[in-house]
């Protein structure tokens, strides 16, 4: 998870940002599928994409072997590997975990 992390701040800045919807109109936003955003994230940004997801599988991963504590541990701990960076790596993993388990960001 922490070598993710780093791949994620190292990426040029259009990965760090994620996907950005400016280049779709609104009722294009509103008429597609959840699969179609998908790949258009992927697409516009397959390094920083891959990298979340792999953070996602990762989260998914700790839920199944210990649930949300599993999780709140391995946060913890990728968070303090980093201290200059304790907020901005926070933020990726709690939205990167959200909905997993009983994650709520």
């Amino acid at each position: 998870m922490d070598a993710l992390l780093v791949a994620i701040a190292a990426a040029p800045p259009s990965s760090q940002k994620g996907f950005e919807v400016s280049s779709l109109s609104v009722e294009a936003l509103a008429n597609a599928s959840e699969v179609e955003l998908s790949l258009r994230k992927i697409v516009s940004d397959p390094v920083g994409q891959s990298l979340r997801l792999g953070l996602e599988a990762l989260a998914e991963r700790l839920f199944e072997l210990g649930g949300d504590a599993a999780m709140a541990n391995a946060l913890e701990d990728v968070v303090a590997r980093d201290p200059a960076n304790e907020d901005w790596r926070t933020n990726l993993l709690d939205k990167r975990f959200n909905g997993i388990g009983h994650w709520m960001a």
